[in-house]
């Protein structure tokens, strides 16, 4: 059985991430998850440890399990196939920073979609543009559009398109699902109807930023990966979700600080623009 989770101090909420190839069923007993395998004795974690709960698709677990998660205060992200986000399940929260009412004050504004779209717009731009000189990516390569052909490019060179792809999916999935709990924190939660909308999933916007942000991360992954496989003279097997699970925790610290940073100029804007 492979239950994955960051190295917390004693009591501190961790996210627990599920490995596809395990099988394993969860379950909700006296207040903790139960994680079972008919190979391994049951692990048990109470809700109160946990931050961010991400399985794959083929994990066995019921409606109860979602609504215990729910009731806690904790995301649960389920990965398809390709290691995307499938499914995204949020449930309440016991905080209100402000964040939640500028938003919905935005809402009432009938160009507010545009508008938001047009901040998302601008910080992507501004990422590209530090990303581009920090990377040493070709001038060209300045704006967005340009800057993600190249990483993507650059990817495909260092582990093949079946390596990019992975660690592309996986980056946004554990993006997305830090980003979620971040929000969740601020206070937007399942009652807010700022948290989703047809058009527009703040949740996921954010975390792209946040997965566009860390792809130096990525990159730097790919690239020991090839020096190692050049050195060894070997074939390297497919990406593992554990590695992927190693590499996002590894570097939480800077995960946390970008998201703070993106949380925290949403904020000033929705201020200025009220």
């Amino acid at each position: 059985m492979t239950l994955d989770s960051a190295t917390r101090l004693p009591g501190d909420p961790r996210p627990v991430y599920v490995s596809p190839a395990d099988g394993i069923v969860i379950a909700v007993e006296d207040g903790a998850l139960r994680f079972s395998h008919p190979r391994h004795a049951d692990r048990y974690i109470p809700l109160r440890h946990v931050s961010r709960l991400i399985v794959p698709h083929t994990t066995q677990m019921g409606l109860d399990v979602l609504c215990a998660c729910a009731r806690r205060g904790v995301p649960v992200i389920v990965q398809d196939p390709a290691s995307g986000a499938l499914l995204r399940a949020v449930g309440t929260s016991r905080c209100d920073t402000g964040l939640r009412q500028r938003l919905l004050d935005l809402t009432m504004d009938i160009h507010w979609q545009s508008r938001l779209e047009d901040w998302y717009r601008a910080n992507r731009a501004r990422i590209a543009r530090i990303l581009a000189r920090r990377l040493r990516a070709p001038e060209a390569c300045s704006g967005p559009a340009h800057l993600h052909t190249w990483l993507e490019a650059r990817a495909v060179q260092l582990g093949g398109r079946s390596a990019a792809r992975a660690t592309q999916k996986h980056l946004e999935t554990f993006a997305t699902a830090f980003m979620q709990q971040a929000l969740l924190e601020q206070g937007l939660d399942a009652r807010s109807e700022a948290w989703l909308h047809d058009q527009v999933d703040l949740p996921a916007m954010l975390g792209d930023l946040l997965a566009f942000q860390l792809q130096p991360l990525r990159l730097g992954w790919l690239q020991r990966r090839h020096e190692w496989r050049k050195r060894r003279r070997k074939r390297v097997g497919p990406v593992s979700h554990r590695a992927m699970v190693r590499l996002f925790e590894r570097h939480r610290g800077r995960a946390t600080r970008s998201t703070q940073d993106l949380i925290n100029r949403l904020h000033r804007w929705l201020v200025e623009i009220a």
